[in-house]
This record gives C-alpha cells, sequence and structure tokens, in this order.
C-alpha cells in the first residue's frame, strides 16, 4: 500500500492535544536511497560558509 515517494508522517499528541516531541516526517525511498537537500526554509543562513 506504499510505495516510493510517499511520506509518513508520525506523531505522538499528549492529552491536552500538543505534540509530545514534535513530528516526524518520513519519505519512502529505495533500499539505494538518494541524496536529499534540506528545504530552504530549514536552513540556517547564519550557519553557511562564504568563499569570501
Amino acid at each position: 500500500f506504499m510505495k516510493f515517494g510517499d511520506t509518513i508522517r508520525i506523531e505522538m499528541k499528549g492529552l491536552d492535544g500538543r505534540s509530545l516531541f514534535g513530528a516526524i516526517d518520513q519519505e519512502i525511498v529505495s533500499a539505494a536511497g538518494r541524496a536529499k537537500v534540506a528545504p530552504v526554509s530549514l536552513v540556517d543562513p547564519s550557519s553557511e560558509v562564504s568563499d569570501d
């Protein structure tokens, strides 16, 4: 029922409805896998190295 490219989301919520540890999003890939680049919104600009 799952196929490559599908995303599975796992999240545990407390009785108050709040997330206990945050959500985990995992993409289904082949055993060979593939490199994945973090989305731009998740990259901290202060951690990037400049060639200057």
